[in-house]
């Protein structure tokens, strides 16, 4: 019986040797220690390198928008040209840009550029140098608002409205000259445009244009089928007043040879914005 107690005492005796053996002093067996050291340093992260912005500033672009109602109540609508700006690719003299009208039609909107003599076809678009450094270059566009067959729309009412302005960008590291064109109209461009009523020597800035009394009649209130404006960039001057000369005037009243009956007349494109 003694021997039974001393077996028993022994074993008791070891197992308690054993399990706090293998005890740590704070009771987990076996943990690890989770304490930091304090000789240990923090990893450096490394932020990536930024991307360099592939694309750079092209210059902007705006749409002349014309719309004039029949004395029956028809509205006749010309959104498809009328495209002005100033991008880095292009110049004041004729360029790629500068795309030129098809024909005479029922109702259009042509740019008569400077470097040009023709007042009938004129330009469906046309584009200036763009200069990022010189912020406040004056530029003029004339254009007139034309109808020259078809349905007679002298003496009718017309409105004018401005689509855009729009900012374009251009990368030409591909191979060929890409451009993304903003969907946010540029408000600072927009204040610095001034529409010029030639015929009747009086302006409109774009936010006055909705309100604008605009007719298809001369200052003297003769019906006609040709009017003629400019857009100006920057400061207005007396000379943005001028009226054409008497080749590109073409301010032909009702029954002039500037306006033909005719039966059919010619779609037009799309035109102007910048090349993708």
């Amino acid at each position: 019986m003694n021997k039974i107690k001393i077996l028993m005492l022994t074993t008791l005796t070891g197992l308690s040797l054993l399990l706090s053996g293998c005890s740590d002093s704070d009771g987990f067996s076996g943990s690890p220690s989770l304490e930091k050291d304090d000789n240990e340093e923090s990893p450096i992260v490394t932020p990536p390198a930024p991307i360099p912005d592939p694309y750079k500033s092209a210059g902007w672009y705006a749409k002349t928008e014309v719309k004039a109602i029949a004395s029956d109540g028809t509205v006749y609508e010309h959104k498809t040209a009328g495209v002005f700006g100033a991008l880095v690719q292009s110049s004041d003299a004729k360029d790629r840009h500068d795309i030129p009208g098809y024909a005479p039609a029922l109702f259009q909107v042509i740019f008569l550029p400077e470097f040009s003599t023709d007042t009938s076809i004129g330009y469906f678009s046309e584009y200036k140098n763009f200069d990022e450094n010189a912020t406040n270059a004056k530029k003029v566009w004339t254009f007139q608002i034309k109808n020259q067959n078809t349905v007679d729309l002298s003496g009718d009412k017309i409105a004018i409205t401005l689509n855009g302005v729009y900012n374009v960008k251009y990368r030409d590291d591909r191979g060929k000259v890409e451009f993304l064109e903003s969907k946010t109209t540029s408000t600072d461009k927009l204040g610095k445009l001034t529409l010029i009523d030639v015929d009747f020597q009086v302006h409109y800035s774009v936010s006055q244009l909705a309100n604008a009394n605009l007719t298809m009649t001369d200052s003297a209130g003769n019906p006609v089928h040709t009017r003629t404006f400019r857009w100006v960039l920057g400061s207005v001057e007396t000379t943005d007043y001028t009226a054409l000369p008497a080749p590109k005037r073409s301010a032909g009243r009702t029954g002039s040879s500037d306006f033909t009956i005719a039966t059919e007349t010619k779609k037009i494109g799309k035109f102007g914005l910048p090349p993708k």
